[in-house]
């Protein structure tokens, strides 16, 4: 029996607020099943889907992945020609003659040579925004399917096409403004 009527419970509280290994496992308890309900719901979003085969579900369901499968092709595209860019731009300016190092400074060949590798890395990051483009349009056009509506594509058609004008433009704008006789001779 306590002495003092103020004083029940105060030692199970002091306890508790003084033992420093009871409070790092609650909160380490706590971080785990927060980081569990993190993975929850990642996967109950982009997890398996059961859906009961009515009409065209399946046929429906595959023509999504061949369609995402066709947004990782062409981001591969877009990556393979940023490394052919980088590469043929570093080629162009290693068969020049090693004789003529000062020349070569201020030849045409020099400048594309420092152009080549931002314009390769800009169709690589590019190629990684089709990759996401492609992945949010197939989980987007999922969720729709199931529910029985399909969404028309014109965002990201309209992205698509205006970074490709832009990479074919800029590419253009290189090559003919800022070296226009670097292939000439």
């Amino acid at each position: 029996m306590p002495k003092n009527p103020g004083d029940e419970g105060t030692t199970g509280n002091l306890h508790k607020a003084t033992d420093p290994q009871r409070s790092t496992e609650h909160e380490v308890a706590a971080l785990e099943q927060q980081d569990q309900s993190r993975w929850r719901a990642f996967w109950d979003k982009y997890g398996s889907v059961e859906l009961e085969n009515k009409g065209s579900v399946a046929r429906d369901h595959l023509a999504l992945e061949r369609t995402f499968l066709a947004w990782l092709r062409t981001s591969l595209s877009f990556a393979s020609i940023g490394i052919a860019i980088t590469q043929l731009f570093r080629l162009n300016t290693s068969l020049s003659d090693p004789a003529h190092k000062h020349h070569q400074r201020q030849s045409p060949q020099a400048r594309l040579r420092h152009l080549g590798k931002p314009l390769g890395a800009t169709f690589i990051a590019i190629s990684i925004v089709m990759l996401f483009i492609g992945f949010h349009r197939y989980f987007e056009a999922q969720h729709y399917v199931i529910r029985g509506k399909f969404p028309a594509s014109r965002g990201s058609i309209l992205l698509v096409s205006v970074i490709a004008g832009a990479l074919i433009l800029s590419s253009l704008v290189v090559i003919l403004v800022m070296a226009p006789t670097a292939f000439e001779s």
